[in-house]
């Protein structure tokens, strides 16, 4: 069973999308989203596999090497696997596919308030430049001379 569920567990780590180079990525900051959640993807199924095994600190198993057993106990810790899912579940894989940095965590005032505050105060600057937008146009156009439906005008090589 323990020779089993590794090797089920390192073959499906060795089919993870470019893992080490992901891991490596979170580590320095430059991961893109998609990178992200496949590594997150693949710590959680690892960990629930290794579950299966019913490793304890104190139990002296068949495990041999004290390296391997710390590294099953790391991975499939239910602080571990309880992080990693609470971390997915915060984020839209649709917008992690997409590399879509605004729309990527999934907030409410309860989980991420200061990426729910974020979001309002960006929307509300958003909201003020669009109708300062509309105030520039006219002063330029009045400025320079330039009538109004110029601004809705769209060029292309046709005209």
């Amino acid at each position: 069973m323990l020779e089993d569920i590794v090797s089920w567990v390192l073959t499906n780590l060795s089919r993870a999308p470019d893992l080490q180079r992901g891991v490596t990525r979170i580590f320095h900051c430059t991961a893109k989203p998609v990178e992200f959640v496949a590594v997150i993807q693949a710590i959680l199924s690892a960990g629930k596999q290794l579950q299966q095994l019913n490793i304890r600190e104190e139990e002296n198993n068949n495990l041999r090497s004290n390296l391997l057993r710390r590294l099953i106990l790391s991975a499939s810790s239910d602080s571990v696997i309880a992080n990693a899912t609470k971390m997915l579940s915060s984020l839209n894989k649709e917008s992690a596919d997409q590399g879509d940095l605004t729309n990527l965590i999934i907030a409410s005032e309860a989980q991420f308030p200061e990426v729910t505050r974020a979001r309002k105060a960006f929307r509300m600057e958003e909201e003020q430049l669009n109708s300062l937008i509309g105030l520039y146009r006219k002063r330029l156009g009045a400025e320079f001379g330039i009538h109004e439906c110029f601004w809705n005008y769209s060029f292309d090589r046709d005209r």
